[in-house]
């Protein structure tokens, strides 16, 4: 998805006392970009982050709770760019949350684009104005996405009339964010085994 950077606030609340400067803190962010392409999340800290872009470690540190909120920020401001694919509104529902499913576990089967996402998954977590904006920009459109295609399955007659839509999407979401926490990862059998559960449900057959 391409959406128009925001700009605006901080993710985390500024705390009262000095100014921030602009320059710093474009500085940070840029800073906090090129570590992470470099490095990954995991192999950063908010000093190096403060030693790259020239200024104290309490700068960082005064503005930024968590490096998860610094990395989300750099992702709204569109310094560090995120692909979060959409489920394409086909006539097939079912084949268009496979395809997303299958898309998104390439995508999070790469160290680095795992690593980001669990660091917004971490500021959405602990930063309630990260949580708004990173839902805004991502979730919102995500479930929107997977609702239409469903409820056009609904009136096409290839999904029953009484799908919960919101409660479906929801659990394809949550389904790939908790992949995340997998220590193998999502992959095409993952999807399978997902969609299998989805489409025949949990119950024993009555039959």
């Amino acid at each position: 998805m391409h959406d128009t950077p925001w700009y605006g606030e901080s993710v985390t609340p500024i705390a009262r006392g000095r100014p921030r400067s602009e320059t710093a803190r474009s500085e940070i962010l840029l800073a906090t970009s090129a570590l992470l392409v470099e490095r990954g999340f995991d192999q950063f800290t908010l000093a190096e982050v403060a030693l790259k872009a020239g200024v104290g470690k309490q700068t960082v540190y005064r503005w930024w709770a968590t490096k998860a909120s610094l990395v989300a920020e750099c992702v709204l401001e569109g310094i560090l760019p995120v692909e979060a694919d959409l489920v394409a509104i086909e006539d097939d529902p079912v084949a268009a949350i496979r395809a997303w499913l299958t898309i998104s576990a390439a995508r999070l089967s790469q160290p680095q684009q795992a690593a980001l996402f669990r660091a917004l998954n971490a500021a959405a977590a602990s930063d309630d104005v990260a949580r708004a904006k990173l839902t805004e920009r991502f979730h919102e459109p995500l479930t929107e996405a997977i609702a239409s295609a469903l409820q056009l399955g609904i009136e096409s007659g290839r999904l029953r009339h009484d799908l919960p839509v919101s409660a479906v999407a929801d659990m394809v979401i949550g389904t790939m964010s908790y992949s995340l926490m997998r220590a193998e990862g999502p992959d095409e059998t993952w999807v399978d085994d997902i969609m299998s559960t989805l489409i025949l449900g949990i119950g024993a057959s009555t039959a």
